[in-house]
Formats: structure tokens, C-alpha cells, sequence
């Protein structure tokens, strides 16, 4: 879960069949920073950010709409779309790209990005605070 006051942290979660196999976390002012660097002239971190700032959109529309202190949303990729499906209260579709898509993958042990087994999907929790 990432505790967010706009998005400090983004927690990518590789499930199968129910039990999360690994976890990462990516700050939000380290992607930031990487979208903006001349050292890093990869498309993907500038792609991050928009997703990260479209993500804290609907976290805090979330929010707003149960009047509650916190926020959250579920942001699932099943590996195989080219869409990642938003719920909360109500059930959205967020369009990316294949290039998105083979990214968000998990990584196998060679550094090449396999298909996702039957079963399996990447899974994100976003939480908005006031703070």
C-alpha cells in the first residue's frame, strides 16, 4: 500500500493465484527525478510519472466521493490487455501502451520480460491522505 500525500510510493506486487510472490516500491521523487534526467533518456520514467499522477487523481477522486480521510484505489494489469482496469467505487479502464504493457510485466532471472502465466496479474493499492 502507498501512503500518499500527493504519491509518494508506488507499490508493484506480483500475485499468483492469491499470494504475492514480490514486492517493490518506487518513490515518487525518485521517478521524478529520473523522467527529468538528460542521463536518462528513457521514455519509460516519464511514462511512470503520468501513470503515477493519473493514479493520484483518482485516489483523491476516491476520496472525495466517500467524503473519507483516505482514499483508495486498486489498479490491476492481468499481462495480457492493453489497459489496466481502476476500481474503486466504480470499475475504470486506463488505456497504455504495448510498451507500458511488456514493462509492467515482471522481469524473469535472464532480464527478458515473459508472458504471464495463467492465474497471475500485477496488482497496485493507491491510498490518498490529506496530508
Amino acid at each position: 500500500q502507498m501512503l500518499l500525500g500527493g504519491v509518494k510510493m508506488l507499490l508493484k506486487a506480483d500475485h499468483f493465484r492469491g499470494s504475492v510472490q514480490t514486492v517493490d516500491l518506487l518513490p515518487y521523487e525518485f521517478v521524478r527525478k529520473q523522467s527529468g534526467s538528460r542521463q536518462q533518456r528513457n521514455d519509460k520514467w516519464r511514462s511512470l510519472l503520468v501513470l503515477l499522477q493519473h493514479l493520484h487523481k483518482h485516489a483523491e477522486g476516491a476520496r472525495n466521493c466517500g467524503g473519507d480521510d483516505v482514499g483508495c484505489i486498486e489498479v490491476t494489469h492481468d499481462g495480457r490487455a492493453d489497459f489496466l482496469t481502476i476500481k474503486n467505487r466504480h470499475t475504470q479502464e486506463l488505456r497504455v501502451s504495448r510498451g507500458c504493457v511488456k514493462w509492467l510485466q515482471p522481469a524473469s532471472e535472464e532480464g527478458k520480460h515473459p508472458s504471464i502465466e495463467a492465474g497471475q496479474e500485477l496488482k497496485w493499492i493507491a491510498a490518498c491522505d490529506e496530508a
